[in-house]
């Protein structure tokens, strides 16, 4: 769009490419509602086990994002002696003609097809327009490139770009390496000992299947009214039989014996052993069961060994992450590469 007056001509990107990143932009911030669910949904402690490894993903994509979209120029105001250009999320900045050092044009396409693009470089800061953005592309590009050099395609940057990557890259650099950290705070040396097993009689409120993304069925999680903050957990992987038929063979608001782990039961449900800090920070609400009876002749017992648990592999997660580590290392050094348009 383009908006007169009697000395300026303001061009603006066209709506649907600034509704589009519009609809993305909170499209992305929606998503970071699901590792604040994934470790506050129900917990007394907050579940660390898979949020800070789902937002170290959603690192790497904001990154790639908004690097790209803070580039894209979304309105260009011309005036007698002086422009004005606004990128996304950035403020708007004044320079004058003169101040302008080169420009290069060069075709480019994307699923919409071709067009053209032109960069301008100036002293301290650079800008790109493209045909299919703005309307008055060939009006622009005649005043800005009036009288001006031709010059070779540049990787360049300005210093507050760089700023602002070198930001986002070291804070998920350091998210991954309190990602590494927690691995072992949180791990128990003690786990994959044989674990002692106590009878839990209760009565049971609440019984739901818990599946995969294509529906298979993974467990059945049990309520118990004395305790609704927990979830009795019956994992298909524990048991030889087919778990599909005791949903509907289990009774609600019946009395049920469950079998679960002694050390959960002491320090969950009694609280008379204290918490460690992988007790409270992996999945806490959680409570593997072992065994399963009820008085109208329901009898299931895992044949899987009954360990402690270990909450977290250490070894095995500092590998994984030290790879995006390197990840954010190379990122970085390819930011320092680039040319950096210096401030006068």
């Amino acid at each position: 769009m383009t908006t007169l007056t009697q000395h300026e001509k303001t061009f603006r990107i066209k709506s649907r490419w600034l509704w589009l990143h519009r609809f993305l932009f909170g499209l992305m911030v929606s998503i970071l509602y699901i590792p604040y669910r994934l470790a506050t949904d129900g917990q007394l402690y907050p579940d660390l086990s898979q949020a800070p490894i789902f937002c170290m993903m959603l690192g790497f994509i904001w990154i790639l994002w908004l690097s790209e979209a803070w580039k894209q120029t979304t309105r260009i105001k011309l005036g007698a002696c002086r422009f004005t250009v606004k990128k996304w999320m950035q403020s708007a900045r004044d320079f004058a003609y003169d101040s302008i050092e080169g420009y290069h044009e060069y075709e480019d396409w994307d699923r919409r097809g071709s067009f053209m693009a032109l960069t301008v470089y100036l002293h301290d800061d650079y800008f790109t327009i493209r045909s299919i953005d703005f309307e008055g592309y060939d009006v622009l590009k005649d005043r800005l490139t009036d009288q001006r050099l031709v010059v070779t395609r540049q990787k360049v940057i300005t210093r507050a770009e760089r700023s602002r990557l070198r930001w986002l890259i070291g804070s998920l650099g350091l998210l991954i390496v309190a990602n590494i950290v927690y691995a072992y705070v949180a791990h128990n040396p003690n786990g994959n000992q044989p674990a002692q097993l106590v009878a839990l009689t209760s009565t049971l409120e609440r019984i739901r299947p818990d599946t995969d993304r294509v529906g298979r069925l993974k467990g059945l999680t049990v309520q118990l009214s004395p305790w609704p903050g927990f979830e009795f957990y019956i994992s298909r992987k524990a048991y030889p039989e087919d778990i599909q038929t005791l949903e509907p063979a289990i009774e609600t608001d019946r009395t049920v014996r469950m079998w679960i782990r002694d050390s959960d039961y002491q320090k969950k449900l009694l609280k008379t052993e204290p918490l460690t800090f992988g007790d409270k920070h992996d999945d806490f609400k959680q409570i593997p069961v072992f065994g399963i009876d009820q008085i109208n002749g329901l009898r299931l017992r895992a044949t899987v060994p009954v360990l402690e648990p270990v909450h977290t592999r250490p070894v095995q997660r500092t590998i994984f992450l030290s790879f995006l580590l390197l990840f954010c290392w190379a990122g970085w050094v390819y930011v320092d590469r680039q040319k950096v348009l210096n401030r006068s």
